[in-house]
């Protein structure tokens, strides 16, 4: 971080803190959170954008024990994140790590943590592999997206029937179709019809005859989903459930035709306290509010509660993440981690071609053996 950044933060915590002072200062001596992430590569404004969350977070924090951020560049290279990783986990001062901001630095540095001992929180929805328990802590998964939109159908839409659109060349997104699928036939729904994409991004029309639909759930980009809306009759017009992280444009494109909904873990309209002082201190700092800035924020929130109840040392930190944590950040409910799953926080919102407006937060509770993994949009 330069130096005027550096003093710009410093100063946006002091005014949102209202001169506040501290009756002793003291000399206790910081915790440091080391954070391994993109400062540099193809996701280097999203590395920024969640070392601005990350030290906001630490800034505004009152009480004990205090902590700092040591944040070193991974560019977004799995080896490199490692060896940094490693580096960081070296250092007896650091007591916990945060990073893996896409899957394929996430596991990688899990593995190298636990390796040395380090709490290892990952960015990433889609750290935790598919098809089997991980013991990889995040700040939110993935599948409770498509959870939470199968819930919202049936419990806010009374939808009965849904189609659902794939790509079978994403991992990603046929994990989160079978999310879908599996949360909406168990609350008494069907899914009569699902359109895959072809090579070229294009959805295929079913053969047969296209039964009576309530929804479309589209576990792919936006532009794919409006495209399938067309190939049928009875899907044009029908309430679109999105998921967030593919491209924001085409959602605004497909509310011109439809109703869209759209799930997403931070929302830059929820009213909670939590992410209202996010969004001050971002604004006060001329920073955006992404995604990227609230898992930054929220990571603080996971390790600072750990911390709260384990004390700093490494071995505590690690095991009652690794148990599973109840605590709440900017994005509601975090996910921290237990075998028996996490209840996860999810922002619902109503999509209009110029604006979107939040409507709730759902919990959702999800099983390791739905994590997904893959690449996402983010």
């Amino acid at each position: 971080m330069n130096r005027s950044r550096a003093f710009l933060l410093l100063a946006v915590v002091v005014a949102g803190l209202g001169g506040c002072r501290a009756s002793s200062p003291g000399p206790e001596r910081a915790v440091v959170l080391g954070a391994v992430l993109p400062l540099t590569g193809p996701a280097s404004n999203a590395g920024e954008a969640v070392r601005t969350g990350l030290e906001l977070a630490v800034a505004s924090r009152e009480g004990s024990p205090r902590w700092t951020i040591r944040a070193v560049d991974g560019g977004g290279d799995p080896m490199l994140s490692v060896r940094r990783a490693r580096e960081l986990a070296a250092d007896p001062e650091v007591r916990a790590v945060v990073g893996g901001w896409s899957p394929a630095t996430a596991r990688p540095l899990a593995a190298a943590l636990e390796s040395a001992g380090v709490a290892f929180v990952a960015l990433s929805p889609l750290a935790a592999p598919p098809g089997y328990e991980s013991r990889i802590v995040s700040v939110h998964r993935a599948p409770a997206l498509a959870a939470a939109a199968a819930r919202y159908a049936r419990e806010r839409l009374d939808a009965g029937a849904a189609a659902v659109v794939r790509d079978p060349a994403s991992a990603t997104s046929m994990a989160m179709a079978e999310e879908f699928s599996f949360e909406f036939a168990q609350r008494g729904g069907e899914i009569p019809w699902t359109l895959d994409l072809d090579e070229d991004g294009e959805p295929i029309r079913p053969a047969g005859r296209e039964p009576e639909l309530d929804v479309l759930f589209a576990a792919t980009p936006y532009v794919s989903a409006a495209a399938a809306a067309a190939r049928g009759d009875r899907l044009r017009g029908v309430p679109m459930l999105l998921i967030d992280g593919w491209d924001h444009e085409g959602a605004s494109a497909a509310a011109a035709d439809h109703v869209v909904f759209r799930f997403s873990f931070w929302s830059a309209e929820d009213p909670s306290p939590e992410a209202r002082k996010l969004r001050g201190l971002l604004r006060d700092a001329d920073a955006a509010p992404t995604t990227a800035c609230a898992f930054g924020w929220d990571a603080v929130a996971l390790v600072a509660e750990a911390a709260r109840v384990a004390g700093v040392e490494r071995e505590g930190l690690r095991s009652l993440l690794e148990g599973g944590l109840d605590a709440t950040g900017a994005t509601g409910r975090l996910a921290g981690g237990g075998p028996a799953g996490v209840t996860e926080s999810v922002a619902v919102s109503r999509v209009q071609p110029d604006r979107a407006e939040f409507l709730e937060r759902l919990e959702v509770r999800i099983a390791p053996r739905r994590a997904v993994a893959d690449t996402a949009a983010n």
